[in-house]
């Protein structure tokens, strides 16, 4: 009986330390990972398939979301208190700063775009330097026929930017006293508008009084005319000399009420000190042999 009794005690003690072998596993294991399926409550945000332990450690696969996705499968270590995870993931291309009172998570996300700059730091040429925008091809032209009209109308010519001189092998000619561009107006070949038949009147009578001939043939509305610039009347047009090769302008038509003018555009640009030339195109065989400056000039 003494045998048996102490058998007996013997499984009992068995028995306590099978239970205390079984408390001891489950307070060892209380140390080890604690698989929580749940997602962990955020602030405005959600979490995805997260592994957090008893330590706090959040790792695998932990999303943070506000607004925009902010990162793509990231591995964080968060801290967490109460439940609540404290920390949020910095991403390369979202900027988020997070701030916990009372267990309560507030956390501000700002996604930054491609081509945001910090203006503080950061200017563009135009803070430097003002814009101004290139005038078109029709408001030029508008301006131009604003100023040729202004000086038909006044009977004047631009005597800022021109001025009469003097030279040895023919006489007078007109100079620039500034730069010109091409397509600019110059000035206006001023005299009295006759048909053609009082022209071959007036020109007859200059020949028997032996004048110099300032008249300039063109055909306007099928018919033609003449300008008659022979009289000197102060204009600068008249006094622009002949050249067949080296030319500087052209002549062209202008009508203002109803009325034709003939006035100078430069061919080409054309510089300060330069002297304005033309091609008088004549086309007499008699005239050409009677003045050869007409040709080889």
């Amino acid at each position: 009986m003494a045998q048996a009794s102490r058998k007996t005690v013997k499984a009992k003690k068995n028995v306590n330390k099978t239970k205390a072998s079984s408390k001891s596993s489950e307070k060892g294991s209380e140390n080890t990972n604690i698989t929580n399926t749940n997602p962990l409550p955020i602030t405005n945000g959600t979490t995805k398939n997260s592994t957090v332990t008893k330590n706090g450690t959040v790792t695998k696969n932990s999303t943070v979301i506000k607004n925009s996705t902010v990162t793509k499968t990231s591995s964080t270590t968060a801290s967490v208190k109460n439940g609540v995870q404290m920390k949020l993931i910095n991403s390369t291309t979202n900027k988020t700063n997070s701030t916990t009172k009372n267990g309560n998570q507030k956390t501000t996300t700002t996604k930054k775009k491609k081509n945001d700059f910090d203006k503080s730091t950061n200017h563009l040429i135009t803070d430097y330097y003002k814009v101004t925008r290139r005038k078109t091809t029709k408001t030029l032209k508008e301006e131009q026929d604003q100023a040729i009209t202004y000086f038909i109308k006044n009977d004047i010519d631009d005597i800022e930017s021109l001025k009469i001189q003097e030279f040895d092998d023919k006489g007078r000619g007109i100079v620039t006293t500034k730069k010109f561009i091409k397509g600019s107006f110059i000035c206006e070949y001023r005299g009295d508008l006759i048909d053609l038949q009082k022209a071959k009147t007036r020109e007859k009578l200059y020949e028997s009084q032996q004048l110099g001939c300032y008249m300039y043939y063109f055909t306007w509305s099928n018919k033609q005319w003449c300008i008659d610039a022979t009289a000197d009347t102060g204009r600068l047009g008249r006094l622009i000399n002949h050249s067949r090769k080296k030319p500087n302008l052209k002549t062209k038509l202008f009508i203002l009420n109803d009325v034709p003018h003939l006035i100078f555009i430069a061919l080409d640009d054309i510089d300060e000190d330069t002297e304005l030339l033309y091609d008088y195109g004549e086309t007499n065989r008699c005239a050409i042999e009677a003045h050869p400056w007409i040709k080889n000039t």
